[in-house]
């Protein structure tokens, strides 16, 4: 099986995006990057997959065009050159084999309509941008022309651009008004021809390959063929569809509709696409041109063609990029993507469907098995919205919920796309970030009636709560009020930002803001433990499945938990201890926190998680470190990690069809599915400061560049040789006038109407002046009869007072609200002048002074409106200090709180309330959230204390790594009565506190506790280890580490109190033995204490299994001896234990004790070879090449019994082998525990005996040489 893909789609509209080079390679851009599809490979049984390659963050900007060359620059250059144009003004040039960039110009100065390379003679570049200007680019000579033919006179827009094939110095090109220019490009650049006959815009062109003609197609769906200036052949593009089936509305027309692309295969046969989004081909030897369709799979708006010999690619608006080869008439579908991959599910009952949630607004139902060459189908129809999340129904076969990031969720059938999709009624306000199916629970059934079993209900959870639905009209439960009723000991909401059901629905999981995950019961959903080792946001949740493919029933893991949070954390919880004893179904609960069993790391927020169906214990991870990882969940190991995504993987899941496949989906715009056995464990991913510097887009060094080129940016010379300014005016620009007017229908009338105003005054005055009527005449002559003179100046009162009227009302009507407000407080109404500024919003701090002229209340009223103005304009202190003065307090606390200004809100609730108002109450809660939120969380406990809130402050004070800080948290805990949070807390200080090797304060956290008796013994042991671990080691290099001190066991036999049998169980419990390997000394300590604690316990209580536990110290310490030598852990054990004797496991011992020295055996001991000689039967022993063996073989097997069943094809004979050999393994267990690791044995004694060749003589190496070789066949074996 090939790796199957969807890849980035095409941008959209753009007939020059897409390009076929000589040896078939098809280039097109989507977004900033280019897209590279090699071959289709074809495969039986499986949908035809692209061998393809990306270059990401090609330009700055969206790439509209893409030419390949026809030829090499030279020998050494790559074999063909593909050039990029962008809406950046750049034209670059790349290196497909390398993927990288070769040169680029920026000599365009506006956006580059097209490119393409000449055909014949030297390599050159020809651009045109949407100004008419043409750049050639020399590549061989590194020289760039700018040519201006289209400018020169009738300044023609350019459309597209073709070279042609028989003449390197001619190029057609395409305009907006319809014509097609044939142009020279050789020198300054002249238009040898213009072609009219297009009545709109030029879209598209081709040259024929072998003779002149050229093909043109415009926006009036007429295709022209061309041939020497004369038009040879015109084909109207067919309105109606040729397949029969109409994909738009009659009288609709889209803007991909009307762009129709035209391609010149041969001289005879020319391919176009059609307004119906169909590709069709034209023979030019028919007299009645007739089209022949090759396909209609588009489903609207087809944009650009390319082609290579017999090979046609299409695009369109559907984003389907679509392969026809003409020899067989066969098509291959390939869905593109327009956005990034949320989410991924594979479907329960379709091994090879796929759901992919997008962030283009739409679903893609992928099915890889189909070999008909339509892979995929697309469900966009009234999704609207990105697509965060995905789940099918368990029951029901193609039934697909999803929910968006507007907060809608829906029901659609990807077996039927075209049936309408259902949406849910709409309840949230954020992104649905988990849709999950489940049981019923209490509250979506009648309390009188039983919950019904068979009945699939489909739960939501946004950014802050996780709800029910009933049905799609009801509102949906929200779980919120469920969980509170039915466990009243949860006091506060705390925002839910994930769920996931158990697939057998007896457990729910929900993961909360504050990093705990509550475990809730069906059907009340009862609270039975909370998970707290988390200390930042759950991102996700994921239960193991309960059977796989290699186990119908996987008791040991079907418990099993993995979550992730900001922390960049993947915690693995075994929830088997939860269970009831004796059941399946019955949960209890836990009385002390339980720890994860393993802890996996990102370098990236973690955001998807999935369970191998196939094979148990298996975890794929995503992350926003650009990685997917698969991991063994038990141990803590990468299995495998894949980097070739170029931007944050946001989903992954494991491929049905096969063990060995995962499906990933990336911002980068891509699907993909990828091999685990071809990615390897150590691969490390792109850190995120190079992947941002790449996302800047490459950068090289300008060509140089020909003088011409400078006309295209550079201002001309002046006469006097200065260059001339390219601003339209020289004059310095003048500050504008502060001069504000008051009068201004009078204003002018002072100066124009002066002498009538004169006039007007002595008549007023009993006096007539001569020459009166010849002024008036000519002061009038053609004047504004509606003019408003000034005369009120100088007359009547009753004058004055009516000019004024008309000066404010013009005022107001201007909105000069200053000379209205001084013109109506002359006039004495200031009540009217404030109310109108405070409906304006118009108040100022002198208004304000005047209200009281009026009255105190409504100098009140003032204030507070002027305060709300305030608040409007963000003035929040001194809006707060016009609230206070007209007596408005709260209104002042909430506008503090509001703008998050909480000092100032607290402050002001002291000085102006009374003690114990609630108001100071509510805002130091409100503070306190807010700090919490922002990562402040010293204020946010301060602020909780101050409340009497514990339980949050603890809650906030566990976030921290500071021992002090949990200290507190414990204490406030306690205080708050909330046990469970308490005991977590005080686990994990004690724990703190050993690591530190400070003893005393781990004794006083645990002291007064009942329930933490057990750690007790733990800190007693962890001293006494320590203490030995600072006295060294006394052992010589290559001794047999044989002592006879008093043994570490024996002295906690001494110091730990008298136990019994059941507390010795119960001892065991509190300590789940985990197979991951301590990071750091101080926690290797930690968990070799616990181990020697459990074996000096057992064997105090005469329980005989604690031998084990000392097999499985010296396991973990040999372990980490292997990961770091220079510590030596191993010795130092071997060196505390002492004179211990052991006798049910005495093989074992004796094996990692020769382990141990074999580690440091020296080349030069005299002594050597009788040593191996004398431990060669515990280096070399069967049982630990057999388990060694084992260890291989079952994984592999599995992975066999996986295909196989996935294949649908026998699997009895491979499950009785998996099972003979678990058996097996098992027994070897049972009588060893643990091994050593034969391979580095085998290869420590060839480097050991090598060395010793040099001063034996051979014959007595031989027979320790034929066990050598007989150990390493039983591994190999």
């Amino acid at each position: 099986m090939s790796n199957q893909a969807l890849l980035p789609a095409p941008n959209w509209f753009l007939n020059s995006l897409a390009d076929c080079s000589a040896d078939g390679t098809l280039a097109y851009g989507s977004r900033n990057g280019l897209v590279l599809i090699q071959s289709i490979a074809f495969s039986e049984g499986h949908a035809p997959s692209p061998e393809f390659s990306l270059i990401p963050n090609a330009h700055k900007e969206r790439i509209t065009g893409v030419s390949w060359s026809n030829r090499t620059l030279n020998e050494e250059a790559p074999k063909y050159l593909l050039a990029s144009i962008s809406d950046d003004c750049a034209v670059a040039v790349w290196d497909t084999d390398s993927l990288s960039l070769v040169q680029k110009h920026h000599e365009h100065k506006f956006p580059i309509i097209d490119v393409d390379w000449t055909k014949l003679g030297d390599l050159q570049l020809v651009s045109a941008d949407d100004k008419g200007y043409m750049v050639v680019w020399d590549l061989v000579r590194s020289e760039v022309r700018v040519l201006k033919p289209l400018t020169s006179s009738s300044k023609l827009q350019p459309n597209v651009l073709r070279c042609s094939p028989v003449n390197q110095d001619i190029a057609a090109v395409g305009c907006k008004d319809g014509l097609v220019c044939i142009i020279n490009i050789k020198g300054p650049g002249v238009i040898q021809q213009r072609h009219r006959g297009h009545d709109k815009a030029v879209v598209s062109l081709s040259w024929c390959p072998d003779t002149n003609k050229l093909a043109s197609s415009g926006m009036d769906q007429i295709i022209f063929v061309w041939n020497n200036g004369q038009t040879e052949k015109t084909i109207q593009l067919p309105n109606k569809s040729i397949s029969g089936v109409i994909k738009f509305k009659p009288g609709e027309k889209l803007q991909g509709n009307m762009r129709q692309p035209v391609l010149f295969l041969k001289p005879d046969l020319i391919v176009s696409g059609s307004m119906n989004a169909e590709v069709l081909s034209w023979n030019l030897t028919e007299e009645s041109i007739s089209p022949t369709l090759l396909h209609s799979d588009h489903n609207r708006g087809l944009f650009c063609l390319a082609a290579h010999d017999k090979v046609v690619w299409s695009m369109a608006q559907d984003r389907l990029v679509i392969h026809h080869n003409l020899a067989s008439n066969t098509t291959s579908v390939f869905s593109t993507l327009g956005g990034f991959v949320y989410c991924i599910a594979p479907c329960p009952f379709a091994p090879g469907r796929v759901a992919v949630g997008v962030g283009d607004d739409s679903i893609r139902i992928w099915s890889m098995t189909d070999t008909t060459g339509k892979s995929s189908s697309t469900i966009w129809s009234r999704v609207k919205g990105k697509v965060l999340s995905l789940a099918w129904h368990p029951e029901k076969e193609g039934e697909l919920a999803f929910g968006t990031s507007d907060g809608r969720v829906g029901i659609c059938n990807a077996s039927n796309p075209a049936k309408e999709v259902l949406i849910m009624r709409q309840y949230h306000k954020s992104s649905i970030y988990r849709v999950n199916w489940g049981p019923a629970v209490t509250g979506v059934y009648q309390k009188d009636k039983e919950a019904p079993e068979t009945n699939w209900y489909l739960y939501a959870c946004d950014d802050n709560n996780a709800v029910v639905y009933i049905d799609s009209y009801s509102i949906p439960k929200p779980l919120k009020v469920i969980i509170r009723a039915s466990n009243p000991q949860i006091k506060e909401d705390i925002k839910q930002k994930d769920i996931a059901w158990k697939p057998d629905r007896s457990l729910l999981a929900l993961g909360l803001e504050d990093g705990s995950i509550q475990l809730l019961t069906a059907p009340h959903l009862q609270c039975i433990h909370t998970l707290r080792s988390h200390k930042k946001m759950i991102f996700y949740l994921s239960w193991h499945p309960s059977c796989t493919a290699v186990d119908e029933k996987d008791d040991d893991r079907q418990n099993w938990l993995a979550s992730t949070s900001m922390d960049q954390q993947i915690h693995i919880y075994n929830l088997t201890s939860l269970l009831a004893e004796g059941t399946e179904k019955v949960w209890k609960g836990a009385p002390l926190p339980l720890e994860p069993l393993s802890e996996l790391k990102h370098g990236g927020k973690v955001v998807c998680l999935a369970w191998n169906p196939h094979v148990g214990g298996q975890l794929v991870s995503s992350s926003y470190d650009m990685s997917v990882k698969v991991w063994d969940a038990a141990k803590g190991e990468v299995l495998a990690c894949y980097v070739e995504h170029n931007g944050c993987v946001m989903s992954c899941c494991w491929s049905a069809l096969h063990p060995d496949i995962i499906i990933s989906g990336s911002a980068d715009f891509t699907c993909r599915t990828w091999k685990i056995s071809q990615s390897p464990a150590d691969s490390k991913p792109v850190s995120r400061s190079k992947f941002r510097e790449q996302q800047k887009g490459p950068t090289v060094l300008p060509i140089p560049v020909n003088p011409s080129s400078s006309e295209l940016h550079e201002p001309k010379p002046a006469a006097n040789g200065i260059k001339q300014s390219t601003k339209p005016h020289d004059k310095p620009q003048q500050k504008p006038s502060t001069k504000v007017t008051v009068f201004p229908l009078s204003n002018a009338s002072f100066v124009k109407n002066s002498m009538d105003c004169c006039v007007k005054l002595l008549e007023n005055k009993g006096l007539e002046p001569p020459g009166k009527k010849i002024k008036l005449n000519e002061n009038n002559r053609g004047d504004d009869q509606n003019e408003v003179n000034h005369f009120g100046f100088f007359t009547s009162q009753d004058d004055a007072v009516e000019l004024f009227t008309k000066e404010a009302e013009a005022l107001k009507r201007m909105n000069n609200h200053v000379g209205f407000q001084n013109l109506k407080l002359w006039q004495g109404d200031m009540q009217q002048v404030i109310k109108d500024s405070i409906k304006a919003k118009k108040l100022d701090d002198w208004l304000v002074s005047m209200a009281p002229s009026v009255s105190h209340k409504f100098w009140l009223e003032t204030c507070a409106a002027y305060a709300e103005q305030l608040v409007e304009e963000e003035k929040i202190l001194k809006a707060v200090s016009y609230f206070v003065s007209c007596h408005k307090i709260t209104e002042a606390v909430t506008v503090l709180q509001k703008h998050n200004l909480y000092k100032e809100a607290v402050a002001l609730c002291n000085l102006r309330l009374p003690a114990g108002d609630p108001l100071l109450t509510e805002t130091l809660r409100a503070w306190g959230k807010c700090s919490h939120d922002t990562g402040n969380f010293e204020i946010a406990v301060q602020c909780y204390i101050a409340v009497g809130d514990y339980e949050k402050a603890a809650t906030v004070l566990y976030k921290r790594k500071d021992p002090n800080m949990w200290q507190l948290g414990t204490y406030l805990a306690k205080v708050a009565n909330c046990n469970e949070l308490f005991l977590s807390m005080t686990i994990e200080c004690f724990y703190n506190y050993l690591m530190n090797q400070d003893w005393d304060a781990a004794n006083a956290i645990i002291s007064e506790i009942p329930e933490l008796v057990h750690l007790r013994g733990v800190l007693k042991t962890h001293q006494l280890v320590c203490s030995k671990d600072k006295e060294g080691l006394n052992i010589e290099k290559g001794s047999d580490l044989s002592e006879s001190n008093e043994s570490i066991i024996t002295n906690l036999e001494g110091v730990l109190d008298d136990i019994s049998s059941e507390q010795f169980h119960e001892l065991v419990q509190q300590f789940p033995l985990s197979s991951q390997l301590p990071e750091t000394k101080k926690e290797l300590l930690v968990t070799t204490s616990k181990l020697l604690l459990l074996g000096a316990a057992g064997k105090k209580c005469g329980n005989e299994d604690w031998e084990r536990y000392i097999i499985l110290a010296l396991h973990l310490n040999y372990r980490r001896s292997v990961v770091v030598v220079k510590e030596r852990p191993l010795h130092h054990l071997f060196s505390w234990l002492g004179n211990i004797v052991l006798t049910k496991y005495l093989k074992s011992f004796e094996s990692f004790k020769a382990a141990a020295y074999l580690a440091t055996a020296s080349k030069d001991d005299p002594e050597l070879l009788s040593k191996i000689n004398e431990k060669k039967s515990l280096l070399m022993d069967t049982e630990t090449a057999c388990f060694a063996r084992l260890e291989v073989l079952i994984p592999n097997l599995e992975k066999k019994l996986a295909t196989a069943h996935a294949g649908k094809t026998d699997i009895s004979k491979l499950q009785s082998q998996l099972l003979t050999l678990k058996e097996e393994k098992e027994d070897l267990e049972k009588t060893r525990v643990a091994f050593p690791n034969p391979f580095i044995i085998f290869c420590k004694l060839q480097g050991l005996v090598e060395s010793l060749h040099a001063s034996l003589q051979t014959g007595q190496l031989e027979e320790l040489e034929r066990e050598m070789d007989t150990f390493r066949a039983t591994i190999q074996e």
